[in-house]
């Protein structure tokens, strides 16, 4: 993955921003893929 500009982390800031929004779309396609796989 192409690690984004706030990707470096600042101290209490955008890393750890991006680092959550990250963990989100992953347990999204989590979801998704268990949902798929549930029919």
């Amino acid at each position: 993955m192409t690690p984004l500009v706030g990707d470096v982390d600042d101290g209490a800031g955008r890393g750890a921003t991006f680092r959550s929004v990250r963990a989100g779309v992953a347990l999204s396609a989590a979801r998704t893929t268990a949902a798929q796989e549930a029919r």
